[in-house]
C-alpha cells in the first residue's frame, strides 16, 4: 500500500492506496507510470481492457480494501 496521486480525469488528487495501473513508453525518455486508486481502477474496468499490471493492482488493491473492512468491523 502506498498512498499517492492518482491521476485519472474524474479524480485527479491524493489518494491513500494507489498502484500502478499502466507503463507509458516515452522514446528516448524514462517510462512514465500511470497509477489508479480502487474507485478509479474499478472505473477503467469498462473503459478499455486492462494489461496484466492493471489487473494485478486491482487485485491487490481489492484485497487490501478487503483486510481494511475487516479490522473495522
Amino acid at each position: 500500500m502506498r498512498a499517492g496521486h492518482c491521476w485519472w480525469r474524474w479524480h485527479r488528487g491524493h489518494a491513500d492506496d494507489v498502484e500502478t495501473i499502466t507503463v507509458i513508453e516515452r522514446g528516448t525518455g524514462p517510462a512514465a507510470e500511470v497509477c489508479a486508486c480502487l474507485p478509479c481502477a474499478r472505473r477503467l474496468a469498462g473503459q478499455f481492457p486492462h494489461g496484466q499490471l492493471a489487473k494485478a493492482a486491482v487485485a491487490a488493491m481489492e484485497k487490501r480494501a478487503a483486510v481494511r473492512e475487516a479490522h473495522r468491523a
